[in-house]
């Protein structure tokens, strides 16, 4: 069996292909990417018309998560796990949401008795240790899936250079643009 070389038309085909793929993926990464500025303003000047219309003017627990991962965002340190640290930031939020802080949250336990809150902090902190062992193993197994990924993509890219070098060599070494 004889393999042929890429005739030079092909080659530019190839080529052309690519450099149209690359142009598509690059106006479909501007639009998404102004589609989603414009959804966030919209979402915010829906949030100060509600904030408007109440009489509590205390921001709500979806506006301060939204401030608050935005300002994470824009400070973040590279190598920062992001999904970790945005999880803490969502369970501190809940938390003073349950507490009050927020506006059209539940209300203060402040008219609670004092068996009443000890019961409330037990089931708090177990549901609380529940989810942060919960998240940590579901951390850790994407993390595993991630490096095996990574790993399987390492070696089908090896994979393919072998078999291009050796597809190079059974041509004779031709060179395909000629």
């Amino acid at each position: 069996m004889e393999v042929q070389s890429i005739t030079s038309e092909t080659f530019a085909m190839l080529v052309m292909g690519a450099w149209l793929a690359l142009g598509a993926k690059l106006l479909l990464n501007r639009y998404s990417k102004q589609a989603e500025k414009k959804r966030k303003a919209e979402r915010r000047a829906l949030f100060e018309a509600r904030r408007d219309e109440r009489d509590d003017k205390r921001p709500t627990m979806l506006e301060a998560l939204e401030s608050e991962l935005d300002a994470y965002r824009s400070i973040a340190v590279r190598g920062d796990d992001e999904a970790q640290r945005n999880n803490a930031l969502y369970a501190r939020i809940v938390m003073e949401d349950d507490l009050g802080r927020y506006a059209e949250g539940p209300r203060p336990y402040a008219d609670l008795d004092q068996a009443r809150r000890d019961i409330l902090l037990a089931h708090a902190r177990k549901d609380a240790a529940e989810a942060l062992a919960t998240s940590r193993t579901l951390l850790l197994e994407v993390r595993r899936l991630t490096s095996a990924l990574d790993e399987i993509n390492r070696v089908l890219f090896w994979l393919f250079a072998a078999y291009l070098l050796w597809a190079w060599w059974k041509s004779g070494f031709a060179l395909w643009w000629q």
